[in-house]
């Protein structure tokens, strides 16, 4: 018996927005060093660097246009994002500045708006 895989729509989603995402902050001039990157449970879905700046991204995507605020990360994802981003740097220290950014994507009718926002996580 022969099954076929189907993918989760939303994930299918997520990695078309992150994939967005990274070409996006790529023509800003901004360099990928990972894409879902995990150690354990969850992943941060870009880890870029822009000169000096260590930046972890965090990306929304959605397929219809959604109100951003309806767009946001939760509480639990950001303390989530803030504790996996700990342990990255434990393992590669940054040389210099890390800030966290948002990045949204909505996608509709094959057209994408893609809205980033530096220092999207901070207090």
């Amino acid at each position: 018996m022969n099954e076929t895989k189907t993918k989760d729509p939303r994930k299918q989603t997520g990695a078309t927005g992150e994939n967005l995402a990274k070409v996006f902050l790529e023509s800003k001039g901004y360099r990928c060093l990972h894409q879902n990157w995990s150690l354990g449970r969850g992943d941060i879905d870009l880890i870029m660097e822009l000169d000096e700046t260590l930046v972890f991204v965090e990306v929304k995507t959605r397929s219809a246009l959604v109100p951003m605020e309806d767009m946001g990360p939760s509480k639990r994802q950001i303390t989530h994002l803030l504790e996996l981003a700990e342990r990255y740097l434990e393992k590669f220290p940054p040389k210099a500045e890390v800030r966290f950014d948002l990045v949204f994507v909505s996608s509709r009718f094959g057209r994408a708006d893609i809205i980033h926002i530096e220092h999207g996580l901070s207090g």
